[in-house]
């Protein structure tokens, strides 16, 4: 399964169902790969320290700023989160609109929502049903606002 592009919550009303979003698609781009041209095998990129040339797991990666030659500050995802105020973690539905007052570049790129299991079963099933409901496509409604 696709790895989650963002998780937060679709709100209407007094309902808010917790989602994660997924790419809605997989495309295969035309890719060329990198070989060696003595005896055509491929070649590959590793992290490693700079410091002691040992490889690097990405659990052991870190994002850090220098600030000044060989000195750093550490800066975690809460930081980035934190930095960026318009961010949100939930998408506030306003009203349902037909399909064609929607931009054409909104649909450039699929996106996919999954409900999350953040909640009781019982509560996140009624929820999500409401939902399902009024986005369905023999609703009179296309799309949200």
């Amino acid at each position: 399964m696709a790895r989650s592009l963002w998780k937060g919550a679709i709100s209407f009303g007094l309902v808010n169902v917790p989602v994660e979003m997924f790419p809605a698609e997989e495309r295969k781009e035309f890719q060329f790969s990198m070989l060696d041209k003595r005896d055509l095998s491929p070649v590959g990129y590793k992290r490693y320290s700079k410091k002691t040339g040992k490889e690097v797991a990405w659990n052991d990666v870190v994002k850090g700023y220098e600030y000044d030659e060989d000195r750093y500050v550490v800066l975690t995802d809460e930081d980035f989160r934190r930095a960026n105020v318009k961010a949100t973690r939930t998408i506030d539905i306003k009203a349902f609109v037909p399909a064609k007052e929607i931009p054409a570049q909104h649909f450039e790129t699929p996106r996919c929502c999954a409900k999350r299991s953040s909640q009781p079963a019982a509560s996140r099933s009624r929820k999500w049903s409401s939902a399902r409901r009024s986005i369905s496509p023999s609703s009179p409604r296309s799309g949200a606002r």
